[in-house]
């Protein structure tokens, strides 16, 4: 994995914060954490992230309100997010978060390779979208 990559971790659990910390750290990613939506909204704004996983049940702003923001954000929008998550665990929870905007909603707990894996395809994926996107916009006369 590339150290390129940071993950900001959003969870008002302290455990989880750090355990989620350790195991991406030792992936090779960069992490950065808040403990709710509200002061991971004010980081993001500050310094982009390549990947948001946050919780959903936190104080001040929950993990929903803060999907909201940052998918209504045009300079944030293309973040990918996920939700990680062992309190919502319904498929109507799941819904609601990925018609916010969510990449995944995923599931407390979960294999750690798994859960990394999957993380991966995500920044892989989003990685080539913005590569297409820039070649479709050098391409344009205007740049020529």
């Amino acid at each position: 994995m590339n150290l390129a990559n940071t993950i900001l971790v959003v969870d008002d659990a302290p455990l989880s914060l750090d355990f989620l910390e350790d195991l991406f750290t030792s992936k090779g990613f960069s992490v950065s954490k808040a403990r709710n939506g509200k002061e991971a909204l004010d980081q993001v704004r500050k310094v982009r992230p390549d990947l948001i996983v946050s919780d959903v049940l936190m104080p001040v702003m929950d993990g929903f309100t803060f999907c909201r923001r940052v998918k209504e954000d045009e300079r944030l929008r293309s973040i990918p997010f996920v939700f990680y998550t062992g309190n919502y665990n319904n498929p109507m929870d799941a819904q609601l978060g990925l018609s916010l905007g969510a990449d995944l909603y995923l599931n407390k707990p979960m294999d750690t390779k798994v859960l990394t894996a999957m993380l991966q395809g995500l920044l892989n994926r989003s990685r080539t979208e913005r590569e297409c996107n820039l070649k479709g916009l050098l391409s344009e006369d205007r740049f020529l």
